[in-house]
């Protein structure tokens, strides 16, 4: 499954705090192409975003900024509000939250590179353009290392690859909804 389930969604807007959210897709590496062109065509100047990750072993993982992408080469940008997440992994269905450290360095901006969390990059999740495998899923040349955020997710077994097989990878904005 390749969307956020009502719980999910619960979860995301704990983490995220401030009431509840309304999740919009702006992109999805399966329905517009695993590209960075693609993800900042569709993401840049959008506000608030949530990146998700499905694997092909189950695990969905991500990451939230509350600022918005751009397409500069500026290596460090300050988010005081960014976390990385494990929502399911390795047996385990609950929510966990990697809270940033470093603010000055939450996220990457890089018009080669697609969404990337920390200076590590802590989440990388791909650079330039990937086609999809035969199966439909992308081998994505990820790339995760605790530096700017708590602890990395050790339920996600080894991430630490540069070769992880996903489903899809979907941005969403993220704004205050009106109760």
């Amino acid at each position: 499954m390749t969307s956020l389930s009502d719980q999910d969604k619960d979860v995301l807007q704990e983490f995220i705090g401030d009431g509840p959210k309304c999740f919009t897709k702006l992109y999805s590496a399966k329905e517009n192409g695993c590209s960075a062109i693609a993800f900042h065509q569709r993401c840049n100047n959008r506000g608030p975003t949530l990146t998700v990750v499905y694997n092909e072993d189950g695990h969905v993982y991500g990451g939230y900024t509350s600022i918005s992408w751009q397409s500069t080469s500026i290596q460090k940008v300050y988010d005081k509000n960014a976390f990385l997440f494990c929502l399911r992994g390795d047996g385990e269905e609950q929510g966990k939250k990697f809270p940033i450290r470093k603010y000055e360095s939450a996220v990457v901006y890089e018009e080669q590179f697609g969404p990337t969390f920390g200076s590590g990059p802590d989440l990388g999740v791909f650079t330039g353009t990937i086609t999809k495998e035969d199966d439909g899923t992308f081998s994505l040349n990820s790339k995760m290392a605790a530096e700017s955020f708590d602890h990395m997710p050790v339920s996600l077994g080894d991430l630490t690859s540069t070769d992880i097989s996903v489903v899809d990878v979907v941005v969403y904005s993220v704004e205050g909804r009106h109760t």
